[in-house]
């Protein structure tokens, strides 16, 4: 179920799922032609991390039953 985007925002494009299993999904898109950082936060947790020049970043947050907060897991694409 999507549960956020950001349409219309400065920050790169992306938008946020929760996954039946409690998990949470994130896709940035960052589409300029040079590198950006950029600053994650989720339940009090921080991850700053750069976008490479137009990329497409996936990053995943366990669910309540994967052991509470963590920090994102980016996966390499």
């Amino acid at each position: 179920m999507r549960i956020a985007s950001n349409a219309g925002s400065r920050a790169p494009a992306n938008v946020a799922f929760q996954n039946p299993d409690g998990s949470v999904v994130l896709v940035a898109a960052q589409t300029e032609s040079k590198p950006r950082e950029v600053t994650l936060t989720w339940r009090g947790r921080v991850l700053t991390t750069l976008l490479p020049a137009r990329s497409v970043a996936t990053f995943r947050w366990e669910g309540a039953s994967g052991g509470g907060t963590r920090k994102p897991k980016p996966d390499a694409k």
